[in-house]
């Protein structure tokens, strides 16, 4: 896809093996910047995919992820420092660190 840029995908009941598959997608998209995916029954596991999706895929334009419901942990929050190192633009909305 060359035109989307801004994905919700909130309250949709989306799973860590939801967040698996469309991660799988995202590592060939080069133009979504926004990916809006709070109130969905993704776990610290789907939010490590998604971290992992950005710091391993050179491609992607990833510049907001919000999973504000979701309660991260230490692992979590190294990765995305680790992350944002790179990529000093991406901005995480996540539920706190639980």
């Amino acid at each position: 896809n060359n035109t989307l840029m801004h994905l919700n995908l909130s309250n949709n009941c989306l799973t860590d093996e939801g967040v698996s598959m469309l991660c799988r997608g995202l590592e060939y998209n080069g133009m979504l910047r926004v990916l809006l995916l709070a109130y969905n029954s993704i776990t610290v596991e789907g939010a490590l995919t998604l971290v992992n999706l950005v710091k391993n895929t050179p491609k992607t334009a990833l510049e907001e992820i919000d999973i504000c419901n979701v309660l991260v942990n230490e692992n979590f929050v190294n990765l995305l420092e680790i992350t944002c190192q790179d990529r000093p633009g991406l901005d995480v909305h996540y539920g706190g660190v639980g």
